[in-house]
């Protein structure tokens, strides 16, 4: 599941999404994939 704090509305724009933590294994999966860079916040937003 995710959560788009900040949806995508032009190409190489940055993004902000909360992904569920049974997830994320899956969505690094899918951007790694895709050649996708990514950078970690939060790492838990619970604290």
């Amino acid at each position: 599941m995710a959560d788009f704090w900040k949806p995508p509305t032009k190409i190489n724009e940055t993004i902000y999404v909360m992904i569920h933590s049974g997830f994320m294994d899956k969505f690094d999966q899918l951007l790694t994939n895709g050649l996708i860079s990514y950078q970690v916040e939060i790492e838990d937003f619970s604290k």
